[in-house]
């Protein structure tokens, strides 16, 4: 959607098509996304002949694999503008976000809901892994078109300052159930980074003075190009949050195990004691909770930390059909946790005079096989509606869903958009071309008129 400034935030390479543009707090830029590897919800709940709602679990386990994630964004635009200076275009933004990031693994999820009786006789081993970021970006981006308005290129500064987080380096658990007399020999590993979360008041996590430009900073960059091979045929590609991190500082807090680990050992209850008045039975559960509180024993430190955020990479061929009618294909990769999610999208988007642009995109992911999305932007005078997705199937059948997103906002536009269509790039003898057709074109529906004109009379 190159007609909303919002598309330099995938790519600070490409000049975009208005003058310059304001963006207000709050109305302009909002983003919420989800996405879930492992089980939809159509997996886990079955509606049955008489309406009533049954939990299939064999059924939503059997959709797992072996590790699975799940991951929100949210996306909330503070401040931005933006305006263009010859063939130079300045950009500078604040964006609140907030990234949360789940491992789960099957072993986790089948102990979770079936119990240690799945796992008779073996052990069952997982990690869990979560993170979740709260932080604000303040970003200053160039961008620069050559002479011959073939290639323009340009990158972002960024600076980050961390609100909160929440990071589980390592959550390792192991659990064994005797198959002959029940016994359970558990095992932890844990250790949790925390920062503005420890303050016994949830109030303290949100100090404007702190967040706006607090202690837990960090830095990044971002680059990108469009190059028009021909006149009718581009490539883009950009990498974004590269070297992004945030050092916390203020308010940190480190949760580990100690040394070696803690273990977990129950043996049962002697059933004699529940009969015995003497304060046996009493005595066993203390013991027992006091065995299982061992193994979330955890020693606690203030030792400061770093967090990645993760670089993301993008790359587009776009073929321009008409003036304005071109077809895309994006290709995404992200890196989490060292696994790359990747996804590639085939999208059509036209551009109907100066006030209507729309896309529609058909896309595959690591969640998904099925995603159409669809994008639309409204300009009336100087202000522009836009509101853009790449899987717009829950709305139809969210059961099935396990991936969506949407941004959308409203912009104060200045200055004439102009058509980034690469046929503009066309030499004189084209130009001249075009204006003889177009002039052919006129003389002959007055031709036509004046021969109608000639028929209807001869008529009456």
């Amino acid at each position: 959607m190159p007609a909303v400034p919002q598309a330099m935030q995938e790519n600070p390479g490409i000049m975009p098509m208005q003058k310059g543009h304001l963006s207000l707090p709050l109305m302009s830029s909002n983003y919420f996304g989800f996405s879930n590897s492992g089980f939809t919800y159509a997996d886990l709940i079955k509606r049955r002949s008489d309406d009533s709602l049954v939990f299939t679990v064999d059924n939503m386990l059997s959709k797992l694999s072996t590790n699975n994630y799940f991951t929100t964004s949210i996306r909330t635009n503070i401040l931005s503008f933006s305006f263009r200076v010859k063939k130079n275009y300045f950009s500078f933004n604040i964006i609140a976000k907030n990234d949360n990031y789940i491992n789960y693994p099957k072993d986790f999820a089948t102990l979770l809901l079936k119990g240690n009786s799945a796992f008779l006789g073996t052990t069952a081993n997982f990690n869990l892994k979560q993170e979740s970021t709260a932080y604000i970006e303040y970003s200053a981006g160039f961008v620069h078109e050559t002479k011959n308005k073939k290639l323009t290129y340009g990158g972002r500064i960024k600076m980050f300052s961390g609100v909160a987080n929440v990071q589980t380096k390592q959550a390792q658990f192991s659990l064994f159930t005797n198959d002959k007399n029940y016994a359970i020999n558990a095992n932890s590993n844990i250790s949790i980074n925390a920062a503005s979360l420890d303050t016994g008041n949830i109030s303290n996590i949100f100090k404007p003075a702190q967040n706006l430009m607090g202690a837990n900073q960090g830095f990044g960059f971002d680059v990108g190009f469009q190059y028009k091979i021909t006149k009718r045929l581009s490539i883009s590609a950009s990498a974004l949050d590269v070297g992004s991190t945030i050092q916390w500082n203020e308010r940190v807090v480190n949760y580990n195990t100690k040394p070696g680990g803690n273990t977990f050992n129950f043996n049962g209850f002697d059933i004699k004691t529940i009969f015995n008045n003497n304060g046996s039975l009493q005595k066993s559960i203390d013991s027992l909770s006091d065995s299982a509180h061992h193994l979330l024993d955890l020693n606690k430190t203030r030792n400061t930390y770093t967090t990645v955020i993760p670089a993301k990479l993008y790359g587009s061929l776009v073929y321009q059909f008409a003036r304005n009618i071109n077809v895309g294909v994006v290709v995404f990769a992200k890196q989490t946790d060292n696994n790359w999610q990747t996804s590639t999208a085939i999208s059509i988007n036209t551009r109907l005079g100066k006030i209507l642009s729309s896309s529609v995109s058909y896309g595959i992911n690591s969640y998904s096989k099925n995603n159409i999305g669809f994008g639309l932007a409204l300009n009336p005078g100087n202000m522009q509606f836009y509101a853009v997705s790449d899987n717009i199937t829950p709305l139809f059948d969210a059961t099935h869903a396990k991936n969506t997103n949407v941004i959308f906002g409203l912009n104060f536009i200045f200055g004439k958009m102009r058509n980034p269509s690469f046929i503009n790039g066309r030499n004189e003898k084209e130009n001249l071309l075009d204006k003889f057709n177009a002039l052919q074109r006129t003389k002959y529906k007055q031709y036509r008129k004046i021969e109608r004109k000639k028929h209807q009379a001869e008529k009456d």
